[in-house]
């Protein structure tokens, strides 16, 4: 995360300053719809993946996000996969592909 740190400082200024701002209650709530629509793909073919059974490259990238944001810690994976439960089913029928964790 050093780098991510760095390069994006230097791009948007102060990350600690953004994260003040714009972290609280008022963007999860604006984050719920957008979350909707995601488990909404996932349930339209009964999940646990976007195509039902088959996972997709789709399905990679989500598990990619909800990856980091369990290492970002401060709960926010947590507070993600609790919005859509469709979430959390995704992340735990990936596990398999995320257990070399280096």
């Amino acid at each position: 995360l050093p780098y991510f740190s760095e390069s994006r400082s230097k791009k948007y200024g102060s990350l600690e300053q953004m994260e003040r701002e714009l972290s609280g209650e008022k963007q999860w709530e604006e984050a719920k719809p957008a979350m909707r629509e995601i488990a909404a793909l996932i349930e339209e073919k009964g999940g646990p993946f976007v195509l039902g059974r088959e996972v997709s490259y789709a399905d990679f990238n989500l598990v990619g996000v909800l990856s980091l944001f369990k290492r970002l810690g401060d709960g926010v994976f947590e507070k993600t996969v609790e919005m859509e439960s469709a979430l959390r089913n995704l992340y735990e029928a990936s596990e398999n592909w995320l257990e070399k964790d280096d």
